[in-house]
C-alpha cells in the first residue's frame, strides 16, 4: 500500500500548484496586454485564452477571483503589466520621434543625436520583421557613445508608421513572388529614410553606415 503524503509534501504541492497558476495568469495578462485595449477589456471580463495551439491555455477568471491567492496574484500581474506599458510608452531622454515621406505616405522613426557639435557620422538602423521594433535604446546608446547619429526608422505597418504590415503582406500565400515583392516594397520605405536622414544639418552626408538584422538585413543589402 502506497504511503499518505506528509502535510510537508501536501503543503508544497499546493504552493507549487498556486505558484502554476499564478504563472498561467501572467502569461495570459501579458499576451493580452499586446492587443488593444477593448480587448483587455474584453478578456478581463471573460477570461484569457492563447493564441498558440487553440485550447491550450484558457483561464476563467471569474472562478479564480473569489479566491484570495489567485486575486494576489492577478493584482501583481496587473501591476506588472502597468508598468512595463507605462515604460514602453516613456521615451529614453535622447530619443527624439521624427517623421519622413515615403511612397505617398508619412512613416516614423526615432532618432539620436549625440552630444558636441556635428556634423556627425551616422547608422541607419534596419529593424527586423517584429511588429513593433521599439526604439532601441541600447543600440543608439552604444552608437551615440562612439559619436555615431543613430537613426531607426520604421517602416511601413510596423512600430509607428502605418501600412499593411509585411509578415501579413507574405502570409497571404502567394509564394516567393510575393515574398520578393513585400521585401522590394519595403526597401521603398528604407531609401526614403536615407534621403531624408541626408537632409539633417547634424550629419555627416559623406559618413553614413546602413546596419540591420533578420528582415533588417535583407533591407541593409537591397539598399547598397
Amino acid at each position: 500500500m502506497a504511503a499518505s503524503p506528509s502535510s510537508s509534501q501536501t503543503s508544497e504541492f499546493s504552493r507549487q500548484a498556486r505558484r502554476t497558476q499564478h504563472d498561467t495568469i501572467a502569461e495570459c495578462l501579458l499576451e493580452s496586454a499586446t492587443s488593444s485595449g477593448a480587448d483587455f477589456i474584453g478578456f478581463l471580463a471573460t477570461g484569457a485564452k492563447s493564441h498558440y495551439a487553440g485550447e491550450k491555455a484558457f483561464v476563467s477568471l471569474v472562478p479564480l477571483l473569489q479566491n484570495e491567492d489567485m486575486r494576489t496574484g492577478l493584482a501583481t500581474c496587473l501591476i506588472v503589466i502597468t508598468s512595463v506599458v507605462c515604460a514602453q510608452e516613456s521615451l529614453p531622454a535622447r530619443a527624439k520621434l521624427v517623421s519622413f515621406p515615403s511612397s505617398g505616405r508619412t512613416l516614423y522613426g526615432f532618432l539620436y543625436v549625440p552630444e558636441g557639435k556635428g556634423p556627425f557620422p551616422a547608422v541607419l538602423w534596419n529593424h527586423g520583421s517584429e511588429k513593433r521594433p521599439g526604439w532601441q535604446p541600447e543600440l543608439a546608446s552604444f552608437y551615440n557613445s562612439h559619436g555615431f547619429v543613430f537613426f531607426l526608422p520604421h517602416r511601413r505597418g510596423q512600430g509607428r508608421s502605418p501600412g499593411p504590415y509585411i509578415m501579413d503582406v507574405i502570409h497571404t500565400g502567394g509564394g516567393p513572388t510575393v515574398d520578393v515583392q513585400a521585401q522590394q516594397t519595403a526597401n521603398e520605405d528604407v531609401v526614403a529614410a536615407m534621403k531624408w536622414l541626408r537632409t539633417l544639418p547634424e550629419v555627416d552626408t559623406n559618413r553614413i553606415v546602413v546596419s540591420g538584422c533578420s528582415f533588417g538585413g535583407i533591407q541593409t543589402l537591397l539598399t547598397g
